[in-house]
């Protein structure tokens, strides 16, 4: 039976409160202190004895509680000679003295009890209002009980509710990881297939080319004169040798393909002129530069137009006489005798340019191909490159260095050498930076750095002056990569491999310009190649956050700088900045002002647009060994005026202030490099106005 229908069950009389109870026997006594111990229950006991006058006073204040407690049972206890209530007097810890009031407060560790005996005690409690208090306080407990039972469901409930979460967004993870690679093998499948189908193509031109050499090579023996052959004819030619002819529209650059193709029908066709036309020079572009025909004077058609201008009259007549011009005159004046004669060569030299302009076309061809040439190998080089490093595991490299990072159990960092074969170049050094116990801590910041790197990297087509990323290798970690003893070898390590270069750009000053600055060209050349990069970066609405000495990297040999640490940057211009706890970059001396000094809120953004030229600016005082105006106290970066930032004016030596050692800055490029610092970003040149100014610069100095 419920606690509650006991209740009413057990009302004896109409003239008392609802919550009044007199007990009827020890039986309904089991039932209730059954009930209340189920339900964590307070209730209030009278032990009420007829024969004893003080009972009657006692339970008129007994029933005043009941009124004022009408939340809680007050049960009454009848004493008789008969019914003693043994078993109920048990329960409440022995009855000595009538009246007798017991208040019991049932928890899940048991029964507490406060027992009040005796007239006196009892008066002495009501008076004191001792009663009313141990009923408020375990009223107290049981309401902070409650809230605290409620409390623990709801920190319970968020607990689960966020480790669901944040296994979804585990799964998320390694979902997307997953679509990575999916989306690489199938593009690695698309070239494997693609280089399948270039490699049969050229296979069946190769072949077909062999059959078809000596059959076109004896059609164009019998040709009279091979320079009638129409451009189609030509074209057709080329097609059946399977000779790319891309860029060649002209027909005397088809001719001149067509004689480097087979130089016997060179000399074939010279004799063919010389029989026609009495030792004719030919116009046939010489095989090379230092092959150029001196201008003939006797012959007009190896003649330019100012060459003819200044031949004196008498050559002027003899050509007038030799080519049967005299019907086109008389002739009074010299201007009109060199007329006739450009006429005469442009009527007949119409398809034949002269042999100097086909010898200078063809070699700026040759430059420009070879040029492309040496683009599309450096390209294939690293696709191949990319293609290796992609399936190679962690037993394929060799640790050459091993570099000193923050104290991190996480990360590693070594500089290795790849032995898988094929590569196009087996002793190239690559970058590997590794996160250890990556399923385990993929929501790590160190790990979401490195994915952030590759993603963006991958996305970005090759750019000389950036670090070009080659692979993401996942593997289980071997002992000589392991920085610390914590590191499990049995879990999952992620690495990022990349190009290694010789130097940071402060290393190489430090080692090689301690005593004398770098030349001026150099330095402005430096500053181009780290603002084309930004100009580049910008164009592919990525910026990078991590600027610094460290993440700018230089190669002496090529004279090449190369901009990385990709792992903070951002592919938005604007980023929102809600609290202080969003990242605004690395270092403060590199940071635009409107980014150093924006202030967090729910509708405010940092703003990237213009970050690039002021950070260009500020390192224009680094790369030539200046201090920087924003380190020191000379210029507050909160708030200043372009006149209060030291002029740039010489390229110092390594750490040192030393003017007789030092470089000069030409005035075009200080200037430029104030403009660049404006505190106002509107006031800022953009990256190809400042490209520009640099171009400028280069050529004057």
């Amino acid at each position: 039976m419920a606690f509650e229908a006991l209740m009413e069950a057990m009302i004896a009389t109409a003239n008392v409160p609802d919550n009044y109870l007199v007990l009827q026997s020890e039986l309904d006594w089991m039932k209730l202190y059954k009930a209340a111990s189920d339900k964590n229950a307070i209730i209030c006991i009278e032990f009420y004895d007829e024969s004893f006058s003080a009972c009657r006073g006692a339970s008129q204040h007994f029933l005043q509680l009941a009124r004022k407690y009408s939340n809680l049972p007050f049960i009454q206890i009848r004493l008789t000679p008969i019914c003693k209530w043994a078993l109920v007097r048990k329960s409440v810890g022995g009855v000595d003295y009538v009246p007798c009031i017991v208040v019991m407060s049932f928890t899940n560790d048991g029964a507490e009890r406060a027992k009040f005996e005796g007239e006196r005690e009892i008066e002495q409690a009501l008076r004191r209002g001792l009663i009313q208090n141990v009923i408020n306080e375990f009223k107290e407990r049981r309401e902070t009980a409650n809230l605290e039972e409620l409390i623990a469901g709801e920190v319970l409930k968020k607990l689960v509710a966020d480790n669901i979460e944040k296994e979804e967004e585990v799964q998320g993870l390694r979902k997307r990881m997953d679509d990575i690679e999916s989306s690489r093998a199938k593009e690695e499948q698309k070239k494997e297939r693609m280089r399948l189908a270039v490699e049969e193509r050229e296979r069946t031109a190769i072949e077909e080319r062999r059959v078809n050499r000596p059959i076109i090579l004896n059609e164009l023996k019998h040709q009279d004169d091979i320079e009638s052959l129409g451009v189609g004819r030509l074209k057709d030619v080329f097609k059946r040798l399977h000779v790319n002819i891309v860029g060649f529209t002209e027909k005397h650059e088809l001719l001149a393909k067509l004689y480097d193709e087979f130089p016997e029908l060179r000399k074939r066709q010279r004799n063919v002129y010389e029989a026609y036309s009495g030792n004719v020079q030919s116009s046939l572009p010489p095989t090379s530069v230092d092959q150029i025909p001196v201008p003939d004077e006797d012959n007009i058609y190896a003649l330019s137009d100012q060459d003819i201008e200044k031949l004196p009259v008498t050559k002027l007549k003899k050509y007038i006489s030799k080519y049967g011009l005299e019907s086109e005159g008389p002739f009074s004046e010299r201007s009109e005798l060199i007329q006739a004669i450009k006429k005469k060569r442009a009527t007949a030299c119409r398809s034949r340019p002269s042999s100097v302009l086909q010898a200078q076309n063809s070699f700026q061809v040759k430059e420009e191909v070879n040029e492309l040439n040496g683009k599309i190998m450096d390209l294939t080089d690293k696709l191949t490159q990319t293609k290796i490093l992609s399936i190679c595991r962690l037993s394929h490299f060799v640790i050459v260095q091993t570099h000193q990072l923050p104290a991190s159990d996480k990360i590693c960092q070594h500089t290795v050498r790849c032995k898988k074969e094929g590569l196009p170049d087996s002793n190239k050094l690559y970058t590997m930076k590794g996160v250890f116990n990556y399923f385990d801590c993929m929501l790590d910041s160190h790990s979401v750095r490195i994915i952030n790197e590759f993603e963006i990297l991958s996305t970005l087509e090759p750019h000389p002056n950036i670090v070009y990323h080659c692979a993401l290798i996942y593997d289980k970690p071997t002992p000589s990569y392991v920085c610390s003893p914590k590191v499990s070898l049995d879990n999952i390590a992620l690495f990022s491999v990349s190009e290694s270069l010789p130097y940071s750009i402060c290393t190489y000053l430090g080692r090689n310009h301690k005593n004398a600055a770098i030349e001026t060209k150099r330095y402005v050349d430096w500053m181009k190649q780290v603002i084309s990069a930004f100009s580049y970066l910008f164009d592919k609405n990525v910026f990078l956050r991590s600027i610094k000495h460290d993440n700018i990297m230089y190669d002496p040999e090529m004279n090449l700088i190369k901009l990385m640490g990709f792992d903070s940057a951002i592919t938005s211009q604007t980023v929102p900045f809600y609290t202080e706890l969003t990242s605004i970059g690395d270092l403060n001396s590199y940071l635009a002002p409107e980014i150093l000094n924006a202030i967090p809120g729910p509708s405010n953004f940092l703003d990237y647009t213009s970050h690039y030229s002021w950070t260009a600016g500020a390192l224009s005082y680094d790369l030539a060994c200046n201090p920087s105006p924003f380190t020191s106290d000379r210029v507050d970066p909160s708030q200043y005026n372009n006149h209060e930032i030291p002029t740039l004016n010489c390229i110092y030596p390594y750490g040192s202030l030393n003017k007789s050692t030092s470089s000069p800055i030409p005035p075009m490029y200080a200037s430029l490099v104030i403009r660049m610092l404006s505190y106002r970003p509107n006031d800022r040149p953009d990256l190809q106005a400042i490209l520009s100014t640099i171009d400028t610069v280069i050529t004057s100095c």
